[in-house]
């Protein structure tokens, strides 16, 4: 069974098509340094029967052997990273020290999108600690995602590898010089 790993950015929006815009402009300046390794990003619309409550565009990064990360920026409160099956819907292999190469070059990408976004805390769970699938279908809101992060202080974790289904983890960016703190 798939259990995808969650990660967020908290954010707040002005409107969706200065998200968008502001998005586009990081990912036409950044250079994500990964050895020479070239990539790309389209905007994308959501057609898919598959993922019906992630919103209509996002913006897909190709990399990594044709695999592609995802930006899902259509809630107001914070922005989605996910990205091929493979990559997401096995959040224990994503969180297992045995891929923490690729784990960490996925990491590197999403901080340096969130450093020069201005995000400051990037937030990884397991869709069984809580589904964002809740939030898009309108079962839940983004108050109860906060809710249950702080009424389960004893669920975080100090360290991304080895992550349990019932845990998150919290990995702070700096905006000055794109330093993780932990």
């Amino acid at each position: 069974m798939a259990v995808w790993i969650q990660i967020i950015g908290l954010r707040k929006s002005k409107s969706i098509e200065k998200e968008k815009e502001r998005i586009s402009e990081i990912l036409n300046e950044i250079d994500f340094d990964l050895d020479s390794q070239k990539f790309r990003y389209d905007l994308k619309k959501n057609n898919s029967n598959l993922y019906p409550t992630k919103g209509n565009e996002f913006f897909e990064i190709t990399m990594f052997d044709e695999s592609s990360l995802r930006i899902h920026f259509e809630n107001p409160n914070f922005i989605e990273f996910s990205g091929s099956s493979w990559l997401f819907s096995l959040w224990l292999n994503f969180v297992d020290k045995k891929q923490s190469r690729l784990t960490n070059r996925i990491r590197k990408v999403f901080r340096k999108i969130a450093c020069e976004y201005g995000i400051t805390e990037i937030i990884y769970f397991s869709e069984w600690f809580f589904s964002l699938d809740f939030i898009s279908n309108g079962n839940a809101t983004f108050e109860n995602l906060i809710e249950q992060i702080k009424n389960n202080p004893d669920c975080e974790r100090n360290e991304l590898f080895g992550l349990e289904s019932e845990e998150y983890y919290k990995e702070k960016i700096s905006t000055v010089a794109n330093t993780v703190y932990n």
